[in-house]
């Protein structure tokens, strides 16, 4: 059945209707906290997302999704924390951010992908930094706390059952809210902020963090609301349906977006006022970029239905005859060492080498997407056409509904064909930043 953005509206609806609800029940301080309801994760919050789906049916491979991050909270209790001995003591901004070995220089700094700037540019801002590679730098600069959440893996059964204790109540209360609070990102986000409070010195009158409504981020504006301005920068391109953005009684005190589109949909879908909105260029995605090219089938961090894909590779061989033999196949960063992503791209590549005589050549250049990505944005914003494929259209598929500056073809029930009506209305593309002064301005 084809998926239409009315659809889509009613989603984001419901999605907005089930966290609003604990305004009127008696759960703990800041339970709407508990729900991280976005379309490209798997776990509880996304499970929680399809079943406000009509007809929607749980499958085996949400149960297993469910449980792997249930159990997945005990790694987090052996966290380890890095930093220098001449950390600096007196600060008065704090960046949250995220970070990999490969994001430092050799003199210790740290090079920030969202917001485009080195750690040496601000040294008088602490940097605490979520550390997701296993080797530690050898060298960290003075304004720089690496937070390492899982120092190593070990199963710890007495955890699961405190929490299931902990929650139990709220199971006869609301399933939703009680499966919400059985989250790995629930018992992180509790770990993370106690620790990051301990870090905090009464100068500090700033917080900046590059905000996805992660349950973590919340939990840290409830613990220092009143205290700390806290300034969300939405880094991300707008993905189909952005639920994980709906406004929560603990959101930011001002977020920063990059386009005029994005406003709409906060302001009019998400619940968002006026007064707490910001638009900027944006300082991840720059003029001079070329991050995005065309002739490139671009990977998604995880895939559900291979048949699928491979079904859609071959509707658009077959039936539009479209040269696709010189594409080159792009696996997700985070996928690297993906077993069914390396899997899907041999037999992909298989394909094409097999199809490569009775394909017509393109009139127009174009990059293929599969499944969700904001990467589809960036390419309509750099000029290129897009074709998506999507495994679930209601998540995936980009309409008007949503984000009016975007024109539709459809091509298939799941797959179909993009360009913008005006550049600059969804991603501001920026130049590259001196300083972050301009976020800190954003906010009295």
């Amino acid at each position: 059945m084809l998926v239409n953005g009315k659809q889509q509206l009613k989603l984001i609806h419901k999605a907005k209707i089930l966290i609003s609800r604990f305004e009127n029940y008696k759960f703990e301080l800041g339970r709407d906290n508990s729900f991280y309801l976005a379309t490209y994760s798997k776990g509880i919050g996304n499970l929680l997302l399809k079943r406000l789906k009509k007809n929607y049916k749980i499958s085996l491979q949400d149960l297993v999704a469910l449980i792997k991050d249930f159990f997945y909270s005990s790694y987090f209790l052996n966290f380890k924390i890095y930093y220098s001995k001449k950390t600096i003591k007196s600060y008065s901004k704090i960046v949250i951010s995220w970070a990999f070995k490969k994001n430092f220089e050799i003199d210790g700094s740290f090079n920030d992908r969202y917001f485009n700037i080195n750690s040496k540019q601000e040294p008088n801002i602490l940097w605490y930094l979520i550390y997701l590679d296993k080797d530690i730098p050898k060298k960290i600069n003075n304004n720089i706390i690496l937070y390492k959440p899982i120092e190593k893996k070990s199963f710890k059964i007495g955890i699961f059952t405190k929490i299931l204790l902990r929650n139990f109540k709220y199971l006869f209360k609301d399933i939703n809210y009680f499966l919400s609070n059985l989250s790995s990102y629930i018992f992180f986000s509790k770990i993370f902020s106690q620790n990051l409070k301990k870090k905090i010195n009464e100068n500090v009158k700033h917080i900046l963090i590059p905000y996805e409504g992660q349950p973590f981020q919340n939990e840290i504006i409830q613990i220092f609301k009143n205290k700390i301005k806290i300034i969300g920068y939405i880094h991300s391109p707008p993905l189909a349906i952005p639920t994980n953005f709906i406004y929560k009684s603990n959101s930011p005190d001002k977020i920063i977006l990059n386009g005029e589109d994005q406003l709409t949909c906060f302001n009019n879908l998400l619940g968002w006022k006026k007064d707490k909105i910001k638009i900027l260029p944006s300082d991840r995605f720059l003029k001079n970029s070329k991050s995005i090219k065309s002739n490139i089938i671009y990977f998604p961090l995880s895939i559900n239905s291979k048949k699928k894909i491979l079904s859609s590779l071959m509707f658009l061989l077959k039936k539009k005859n479209m040269e696709l033999n010189k594409f080159t196949i792009q696996n997700h960063p985070g996928a690297i060492n993906s077993k069914p992503n390396i899997e899907l791209i041999n037999e992909m590549k298989m394909i094409l080498r097999k199809n490569k005589k009775k394909q017509i050549k393109n009139k127009e250049k174009f990059s293929i997407f599969i499944g969700a990505s904001g990467g589809i944005v960036e390419a309509l914003e750099r000029g290129i056409k897009v074709i998506q494929i999507c495994e679930d259209p209601i998540f995936e598929m980009y309409s008007k509904e949503v984000w009016p500056n975007i024109k539709k073809e459809i091509i298939s029930d799941n797959i179909f064909k993009y360009s913008l009506l005006k550049k600059g209305k969804l991603i501001k593309l920026g130049n590259k930043p001196k300083n972050l002064n301009h976020y800190f301005k954003s906010i009295k």
